[in-house]
Protein backbone atom coordinates (compact mmCIF):
# COMPACT_ATOMS: atom_id res chain seq x y z
CA UNK A 1 0.00 0.00 0.00
CA UNK A 2 1.10 3.58 -0.64
CA UNK A 3 0.20 6.89 1.06
CA UNK A 4 0.82 10.36 -0.40
CA UNK A 5 2.69 12.57 2.09
CA UNK A 6 3.00 15.80 0.13
CA UNK A 7 5.69 17.50 -1.95
CA UNK A 8 9.38 17.29 -1.12
CA UNK A 9 10.28 20.59 0.64
CA UNK A 10 13.53 20.85 -1.33
CA UNK A 11 12.75 19.52 -4.84
CA UNK A 12 8.96 19.97 -4.94
CA UNK A 13 8.39 16.44 -6.27
CA UNK A 14 5.47 14.38 -5.03
CA UNK A 15 6.34 11.94 -2.26
CA UNK A 16 4.72 8.76 -1.00
CA UNK A 17 5.38 6.23 1.74
CA UNK A 18 4.75 2.56 0.99
CA UNK A 19 4.52 -0.53 3.17
CA UNK A 20 4.23 -4.20 2.31
CA UNK A 21 1.88 -6.07 4.65
CA UNK A 22 1.98 -9.81 5.13
CA UNK A 23 -1.18 -10.91 6.92
CA UNK A 24 -4.91 -10.41 6.92
CA UNK A 25 -7.00 -7.57 5.52
CA UNK A 26 -7.39 -6.29 9.10
CA UNK A 27 -3.60 -6.12 9.45
CA UNK A 28 -3.36 -4.15 6.23
CA UNK A 29 -6.05 -1.69 7.41
CA UNK A 30 -4.18 -1.19 10.71
CA UNK A 31 -0.95 -0.37 8.86
CA UNK A 32 -2.81 1.97 6.49
CA UNK A 33 -4.45 3.84 9.37
CA UNK A 34 -1.08 4.19 11.08
CA UNK A 35 0.52 5.56 7.90
CA UNK A 36 -2.32 8.05 7.43
CA UNK A 37 -1.95 9.18 11.04
CA UNK A 38 1.81 9.63 10.66
CA UNK A 39 1.33 11.51 7.40
CA UNK A 40 -1.17 13.80 9.13
CA UNK A 41 1.35 14.46 11.92
CA UNK A 42 4.02 15.32 9.39
CA UNK A 43 6.35 12.55 10.48
CA UNK A 44 7.40 11.76 6.93
CA UNK A 45 7.63 15.29 5.55
CA UNK A 46 11.37 15.62 6.10
CA UNK A 47 12.26 11.99 5.62
CA UNK A 48 15.81 11.86 4.27
CA UNK A 49 16.69 15.34 5.53
CA UNK A 50 18.95 15.92 8.52
CA UNK A 51 19.05 18.80 10.99
CA UNK A 52 22.24 19.83 9.23
CA UNK A 53 20.35 20.07 5.91
CA UNK A 54 17.86 22.40 7.56
CA UNK A 55 20.64 24.58 9.01
CA UNK A 56 22.33 24.74 5.59
CA UNK A 57 19.15 26.18 4.05
CA UNK A 58 18.01 28.31 6.99
CA UNK A 59 21.24 30.04 8.10
CA UNK A 60 22.11 31.86 4.81
CA UNK A 61 18.56 33.26 4.85
CA UNK A 62 18.56 34.20 8.56
CA UNK A 63 22.06 35.64 8.93
CA UNK A 64 21.51 38.88 6.94
CA UNK A 65 18.56 39.77 9.19
CA UNK A 66 20.71 39.84 12.33
CA UNK A 67 23.00 42.55 13.62
CA UNK A 68 26.70 41.91 12.87
CA UNK A 69 27.41 41.18 16.55
CA UNK A 70 24.53 38.70 16.87
CA UNK A 71 25.41 37.05 13.55
CA UNK A 72 29.01 36.46 14.68
CA UNK A 73 27.80 35.06 17.99
CA UNK A 74 25.32 32.70 16.32
CA UNK A 75 27.98 31.66 13.81
CA UNK A 76 30.20 30.64 16.71
CA UNK A 77 27.36 28.80 18.48
CA UNK A 78 26.43 26.90 15.34
CA UNK A 79 30.01 25.86 14.70
CA UNK A 80 30.95 24.89 18.26
CA UNK A 81 27.78 23.77 19.99
CA UNK A 82 24.97 23.04 17.54
CA UNK A 83 26.30 21.27 14.47
CA UNK A 84 28.69 18.89 16.29
CA UNK A 85 25.81 17.53 18.38
CA UNK A 86 22.76 17.43 16.09
CA UNK A 87 23.90 17.96 12.50
CA UNK A 88 23.55 14.34 11.40
CA UNK A 89 20.25 13.59 13.13
CA UNK A 90 17.21 12.90 10.89
CA UNK A 91 15.01 15.99 10.95
CA UNK A 92 11.73 14.08 11.05
CA UNK A 93 12.89 12.15 14.12
CA UNK A 94 14.27 15.14 16.01
CA UNK A 95 12.35 15.52 19.28
CA UNK A 96 12.31 17.69 22.39
CA UNK A 97 14.25 15.01 24.27
CA UNK A 98 17.08 15.41 21.75
CA UNK A 99 17.21 19.11 22.52
CA UNK A 100 17.08 18.50 26.25
CA UNK A 101 20.60 17.10 26.20
CA UNK A 102 21.72 20.58 27.24
CA UNK A 103 23.25 19.02 30.34
CA UNK A 104 26.10 17.69 28.21
CA UNK A 105 27.02 21.22 27.15
CA UNK A 106 26.94 22.35 30.78
CA UNK A 107 29.20 19.47 31.79
CA UNK A 108 31.59 20.53 29.02
CA UNK A 109 31.89 23.96 30.63
CA UNK A 110 29.44 25.88 28.45
CA UNK A 111 27.67 28.55 30.52
CA UNK A 112 23.86 28.65 30.87
CA UNK A 113 23.57 31.86 28.83
CA UNK A 114 25.42 30.23 25.95
CA UNK A 115 23.31 27.08 26.24
CA UNK A 116 20.20 29.22 26.15
CA UNK A 117 21.47 30.74 22.92
CA UNK A 118 21.86 27.24 21.45
CA UNK A 119 18.20 26.68 22.28
CA UNK A 120 17.21 29.97 20.63
CA UNK A 121 19.08 29.10 17.44
CA UNK A 122 17.56 25.63 17.17
CA UNK A 123 14.09 26.90 18.03
CA UNK A 124 14.32 29.57 15.33
CA UNK A 125 15.57 27.12 12.71
CA UNK A 126 12.94 24.50 13.57
CA UNK A 127 10.24 27.15 13.50
CA UNK A 128 11.26 27.90 9.92
CA UNK A 129 11.17 24.18 9.15
CA UNK A 130 7.51 24.18 10.23
CA UNK A 131 6.76 27.14 7.94
CA UNK A 132 8.54 25.35 5.10
CA UNK A 133 6.39 22.29 5.86
CA UNK A 134 9.42 20.13 6.50
CA UNK A 135 8.02 19.12 9.89
CA UNK A 136 4.57 19.48 11.43
CA UNK A 137 5.55 20.89 14.84
CA UNK A 138 8.50 22.62 16.48
CA UNK A 139 10.00 20.28 19.12
CA UNK A 140 11.79 23.24 20.74
CA UNK A 141 8.45 24.42 22.14
CA UNK A 142 8.41 21.39 24.43
CA UNK A 143 12.10 21.50 25.36
CA UNK A 144 13.44 22.70 28.72
CA UNK A 145 16.41 25.07 28.26
CA UNK A 146 18.29 26.21 31.37
CA UNK A 147 17.17 29.34 33.14
CA UNK A 148 19.54 32.28 32.85
CA UNK A 149 19.68 34.63 35.77
CA UNK A 150 20.29 38.22 34.84
CA UNK A 151 23.58 39.56 36.14
CA UNK A 152 23.02 41.55 39.30
CA UNK A 153 23.56 45.26 38.77
CA UNK A 154 26.57 46.42 40.78
CA UNK A 155 27.24 50.06 39.90
CA UNK A 156 30.42 51.77 41.10
CA UNK A 157 30.08 54.42 43.77
CA UNK A 158 30.34 58.14 42.91
CA UNK A 159 33.67 58.25 44.77
CA UNK A 160 35.12 55.45 42.61
CA UNK A 161 33.93 57.07 39.37
CA UNK A 162 35.26 60.49 40.40
CA UNK A 163 38.68 59.10 41.43
CA UNK A 164 38.93 57.05 38.23
CA UNK A 165 38.07 60.06 36.06
CA UNK A 166 40.56 62.34 37.83
CA UNK A 167 43.34 59.80 37.31
CA UNK A 168 42.45 59.45 33.63
CA UNK A 169 42.31 63.20 33.11
CA UNK A 170 46.02 63.36 33.91
CA UNK A 171 47.10 60.21 32.04
CA UNK A 172 44.63 59.75 29.16
CA UNK A 173 42.45 62.79 28.45
CA UNK A 174 40.67 61.12 25.52
CA UNK A 175 39.56 58.10 27.54
CA UNK A 176 38.69 60.46 30.41
CA UNK A 177 36.21 62.26 28.13
CA UNK A 178 34.76 58.94 27.03
CA UNK A 179 34.33 57.79 30.66
CA UNK A 180 32.74 61.12 31.60
CA UNK A 181 30.16 60.90 28.82
CA UNK A 182 29.44 57.25 29.59
CA UNK A 183 28.88 58.18 33.23
CA UNK A 184 26.65 61.21 32.63
CA UNK A 185 24.71 60.25 29.49
CA UNK A 186 24.27 56.50 29.98
CA UNK A 187 25.11 55.96 26.31
CA UNK A 188 26.28 52.52 25.26
CA UNK A 189 29.87 51.90 24.19
CA UNK A 190 29.04 51.55 20.47
CA UNK A 191 26.84 54.65 20.58
CA UNK A 192 29.67 56.79 21.95
CA UNK A 193 32.11 55.38 19.39
CA UNK A 194 29.68 56.44 16.63
CA UNK A 195 29.23 59.95 18.07
CA UNK A 196 30.18 62.80 15.71
CA UNK A 197 30.62 66.49 16.48
CA UNK A 198 27.59 67.18 14.29
CA UNK A 199 25.51 65.21 16.83
CA UNK A 200 26.45 67.59 19.65
CA UNK A 201 24.76 70.96 20.12
CA UNK A 202 27.05 72.83 22.49
CA UNK A 203 24.79 75.92 22.51
CA UNK A 204 21.64 73.98 23.35
CA UNK A 205 23.55 71.61 25.65
CA UNK A 206 22.42 68.32 24.13
CA UNK A 207 23.62 65.44 22.02
CA UNK A 208 21.84 63.11 19.63
CA UNK A 209 22.24 59.33 19.82
CA UNK A 210 21.09 57.90 16.50
CA UNK A 211 23.53 55.13 15.61
CA UNK A 212 26.13 52.74 16.97
CA UNK A 213 29.32 51.08 15.79
CA UNK A 214 29.82 47.32 16.00
CA UNK A 215 32.57 44.94 14.93
CA UNK A 216 31.24 43.13 11.88
CA UNK A 217 34.05 40.58 11.87
CA UNK A 218 37.11 42.63 11.00
CA UNK A 219 35.21 45.65 9.71
CA UNK A 220 33.40 48.39 11.55
CA UNK A 221 29.69 48.52 10.80
CA UNK A 222 27.60 51.58 11.55
CA UNK A 223 23.99 50.73 12.37
CA UNK A 224 21.06 52.26 14.17
CA UNK A 225 20.75 52.00 17.94
CA UNK A 226 19.88 48.81 19.80
CA UNK A 227 16.22 49.79 20.01
CA UNK A 228 16.22 51.28 16.46
CA UNK A 229 15.25 54.65 17.92
CA UNK A 230 17.11 57.96 18.12
CA UNK A 231 17.15 59.96 21.34
CA UNK A 232 18.34 63.43 22.32
CA UNK A 233 20.08 63.69 25.67
CA UNK A 234 20.38 66.87 27.72
CA UNK A 235 23.85 67.74 28.99
CA UNK A 236 24.77 69.40 32.27
CA UNK A 237 26.80 72.62 32.38
CA UNK A 238 29.97 70.80 33.46
CA UNK A 239 29.65 68.27 30.63
CA UNK A 240 29.16 71.07 28.08
CA UNK A 241 32.21 72.90 29.43
CA UNK A 242 34.34 69.76 29.13
CA UNK A 243 33.13 69.11 25.58
CA UNK A 244 33.88 72.71 24.55
CA UNK A 245 37.45 72.35 25.82
CA UNK A 246 37.80 68.92 24.21
CA UNK A 247 36.50 70.27 20.90
CA UNK A 248 38.93 73.22 20.99
CA UNK A 249 41.84 70.85 21.59
CA UNK A 250 40.76 68.68 18.65
CA UNK A 251 40.56 71.73 16.37
CA UNK A 252 44.02 72.92 17.44
CA UNK A 253 45.48 69.45 16.96
CA UNK A 254 44.08 69.23 13.42
CA UNK A 255 45.35 72.74 12.54
CA UNK A 256 48.83 71.88 13.82
CA UNK A 257 48.88 68.98 11.35
CA UNK A 258 47.72 71.12 8.45
CA UNK A 259 44.15 69.89 8.30
CA UNK A 260 40.78 70.81 9.78
CA UNK A 261 38.08 69.17 11.86
CA UNK A 262 34.81 68.81 9.98
CA UNK A 263 31.39 68.67 11.61
CA UNK A 264 31.14 65.03 10.52
CA UNK A 265 34.35 64.18 12.37
CA UNK A 266 34.10 61.51 15.05
CA UNK A 267 34.39 62.73 18.63
CA UNK A 268 36.53 59.77 19.68
CA UNK A 269 39.20 59.15 17.07
CA UNK A 270 42.91 58.58 16.61
CA UNK A 271 42.91 60.53 13.33
CA UNK A 272 43.74 64.24 13.58
CA UNK A 273 40.92 65.06 11.13
CA UNK A 274 38.48 62.79 12.97
CA UNK A 275 37.84 60.69 9.89
CA UNK A 276 37.97 57.31 11.63
CA UNK A 277 36.36 56.30 14.93
CA UNK A 278 37.57 54.22 17.84
CA UNK A 279 36.80 50.52 17.67
CA UNK A 280 34.44 49.48 20.49
CA UNK A 281 36.63 46.56 21.58
CA UNK A 282 39.72 48.77 21.69
CA UNK A 283 37.89 51.11 24.08
CA UNK A 284 37.15 48.18 26.38
CA UNK A 285 40.79 47.03 26.36
CA UNK A 286 41.93 50.58 27.04
CA UNK A 287 39.44 50.85 29.91
CA UNK A 288 40.65 47.58 31.45
CA UNK A 289 44.28 48.69 31.33
CA UNK A 290 43.40 52.01 32.99
CA UNK A 291 41.28 50.25 35.59
CA UNK A 292 44.15 47.96 36.54
CA UNK A 293 46.58 50.86 36.73
CA UNK A 294 44.14 52.61 39.06
CA UNK A 295 43.94 49.44 41.17
CA UNK A 296 40.14 49.30 40.89
CA UNK A 297 38.12 46.06 41.34
CA UNK A 298 38.50 43.55 38.48
CA UNK A 299 34.72 43.25 38.29
CA UNK A 300 34.28 46.89 37.23
CA UNK A 301 33.23 46.99 33.58
CA UNK A 302 32.86 49.86 31.16
CA UNK A 303 29.15 49.01 30.89
CA UNK A 304 28.81 49.54 34.67
CA UNK A 305 29.12 53.29 34.07
CA UNK A 306 25.73 53.04 32.38
CA UNK A 307 24.40 51.32 35.51
CA UNK A 308 26.02 54.05 37.59
CA UNK A 309 23.99 56.72 35.81
CA UNK A 310 20.72 54.78 35.98
CA UNK A 311 20.94 53.89 39.66
CA UNK A 312 22.05 57.38 40.74
CA UNK A 313 19.18 58.97 38.82
CA UNK A 314 16.62 56.56 40.28
CA UNK A 315 18.05 56.92 43.79
CA UNK A 316 17.81 60.70 43.39
CA UNK A 317 14.06 60.38 42.83
CA UNK A 318 14.04 61.01 39.08
CA UNK A 319 11.05 59.28 37.50
CA UNK A 320 11.64 56.00 35.70
CA UNK A 321 10.26 57.30 32.39
CA UNK A 322 12.97 59.97 32.25
CA UNK A 323 15.67 57.46 33.17
CA UNK A 324 14.37 55.00 30.58
CA UNK A 325 14.41 57.65 27.85
CA UNK A 326 17.98 58.65 28.68
CA UNK A 327 19.16 55.04 28.59
CA UNK A 328 17.34 54.36 25.32
CA UNK A 329 15.18 51.52 26.63
CA UNK A 330 12.24 50.66 24.42
CA UNK A 331 9.93 50.21 27.41
CA UNK A 332 9.98 51.66 30.92
CA UNK A 333 9.36 48.13 32.23
CA UNK A 334 12.88 47.23 31.07
CA UNK A 335 14.29 49.96 33.29
CA UNK A 336 12.06 49.04 36.21
CA UNK A 337 12.90 45.34 36.00
CA UNK A 338 16.64 45.88 35.68
CA UNK A 339 16.92 48.40 38.49
CA UNK A 340 14.11 47.11 40.68
CA UNK A 341 16.34 46.98 43.78
CA UNK A 342 16.92 50.72 43.59
CA UNK A 343 13.30 51.81 43.11
CA UNK A 344 12.03 51.27 46.72
CA UNK A 345 14.73 53.53 48.18
CA UNK A 346 13.87 56.26 45.71
CA UNK A 347 10.19 55.82 46.51
CA UNK A 348 10.83 56.26 50.24
CA UNK A 349 12.92 59.38 49.59
CA UNK A 350 10.17 60.81 47.39
CA UNK A 351 7.54 60.10 50.06
CA UNK A 352 9.63 61.83 52.74
CA UNK A 353 10.25 64.83 50.48
CA UNK A 354 6.56 65.15 49.68
CA UNK A 355 5.57 65.05 53.37
CA UNK A 356 8.24 67.58 54.22
CA UNK A 357 7.01 69.96 51.50
CA UNK A 358 3.37 69.47 52.49
CA UNK A 359 3.95 70.08 56.19
CA UNK A 360 6.25 73.05 55.72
Amino acid sequence: MRVYIGADPVTGTKRTVSRTVVGSKRDAEDVLNRLLLEAGDGRHLASGLTVGDLLDQWWPMKRPTLSPTTARDWDSCLRLHVRPHVEGMPLHKFRAMDMDRYKRLGEAGVGPQRVRRVHTILSTALGQAVRWEMIAANPALSASPPEVRERQVQPPSPAVVAAFYEGLEADDADLAMFVWLASFTGARRGELCALRWADIDLLDGSLLISRALVDGGGTLVEKDTKTHQSRRIALGHETVAKLVTYHDVAIERAAACGTSLRDEAFVFTNAVDGATPWWPDSVTHRFIRARRQADLPEGLRLHDLRHFLATRMISSGIDVRTVSGRLGHRRTSTTTDRYAAFVPAADRAAAAAFEEAFLA
